[in-house]
């Protein structure tokens, strides 16, 4: 599999797949000059992080009698983009639950510190305060 590292910048999911399905004629045309095997190319559309959203392999464009030649309907790409909306629904909530627990653990350490000091003080004000107590050896004489 060839990769194009650069790729291209689209607005939507949509406008990507729709370049991409157009660009499938050409690049078939360009393929079969070349005496490659257009079938075994394909278009990888992937998000800014690289997640692969959408494969679009050339065959399903080359199929023609065991697939449609249509672009997606729209109710497909609404249902692709309520998809995509909840994907960033719950990553959004997810970062909130962790900004919440990152505030909680600092709190609780910051707490913690406050008892270990409190803790520390107690001991060494137990510590003078048995000194003061300890009774006195006296030697015996013989």
């Amino acid at each position: 599999m060839n990769q194009d590292e650069a790729g291209s910048e689209f607005a939507s999911l949509e406008a990507a797949y729709l370049d991409a399905f157009d660009a499938i004629g050409t690049m078939t045309v360009d393929l079969m000059r070349q005496k490659a095997n257009p079938w075994q190319y394909g278009f990888q559309i992937t998000d800014a992080a690289g997640k692969t959203m959408l494969d679009l392999p050339f065959a399903e464009y080359l199929g023609r009698g065991r697939r449609s030649m249509l672009p997606p309907t729209s109710v497909d790409m609404q249902r692709i983009a309520d998809e995509l909306r909840g994907r960033r629904d719950a990553a959004a909530q997810a970062l909130m639950r962790s900004h919440a627990l990152q505030t909680a653990l600092r709190e609780q350490g910051a707490a913690l510190q406050e008892t270990l000091a409190e803790t520390r003080r107690l001991l060494s004000e137990a510590s003078r305060g048995l000194a003061a107590f300890r009774p006195m050896r006296t030697g015996s004489t013989a």
